[in-house]
């Protein structure tokens, strides 16, 4: 039989969160202006297993057409595509976790994300002071976050 200490450590283990990894910042820079907007996405080279996070600035313009300013590529250390298995994968400490899924759609690939590794967007106002003079900005921030 277990003692009660025993099985209460028991059940602490079983009880035990899953390990998660930090959340790391890919991106962090001053907005461009009031209409632009930022994506960021999974992308791979499928020949060469390799993943990244993609960020892609978007600004409305005076026609009201979104058009692309620019396009961030940021590796991120532990993000792989693993060939076998049609996966993004992040491995950290040991564990891996899948991020996202190859899928097909008409002849066309597509990454599927699996929610356990989300990039998350958002925006903070910041006070900067050089010295002389202090100005509020807008900065925009991208941070992949596993669930690992």
């Amino acid at each position: 039989m277990f003692s009660s200490k025993s099985m209460m450590f028991v059940l602490m283990l079983f009880a035990a969160p899953a390990v998660h990894a930090s959340p790391l910042v890919v991106l962090e820079r001053e907005k461009a202006s009031d209409t632009s907007l930022i994506n960021a996405k999974f992308e791979v080279n499928r020949e060469l297993g390799r993943a990244w996070v993609e960020i892609q600035i978007t600004d409305s313009g005076l026609i009201g057409e979104d058009s692309v300013v620019e396009v961030i590529r940021k590796p991120v250390e532990g993000l792989s595509y693993d060939q076998s298995n049609n996966q993004v994968v992040f491995s950290h400490e040991g564990r891996s976790v899948v991020c996202a899924n190859d899928k097909d759609l008409l002849f066309q690939h597509y990454l599927k994300a699996t929610g356990e590794c989300p990039i998350a967007v958002s925006f903070e106002n910041r006070t900067f002071d050089d010295g002389f003079n202090q100005t509020s900005r807008v900065v925009s921030t991208v941070v992949f976050d596993p669930q690992a």
